[in-house]
């Protein structure tokens, strides 16, 4: 489950970044969708229970 809602933030975080208008906003985004990745991969892998399988 914690994977799961670090790789949303990830992509609500890339999202933000591409709607961005100025560089400093795309640059602070795309900083936090790292950031959520790496907390993600921290989590380890999704069990089927967390993925619907």
């Amino acid at each position: 489950m914690e994977q799961t809602y670090w790789l949303g933030r990830e992509r609500a975080a890339g999202a933000m970044a591409r709607r961005a208008t100025s560089s400093e906003a795309r640059l602070i985004h795309f900083e936090l969708a790292g950031r959520y990745s790496l907390l993600a991969m921290a989590c380890g892998e999704p069990s089927d229970e967390e993925t619907g399988q």
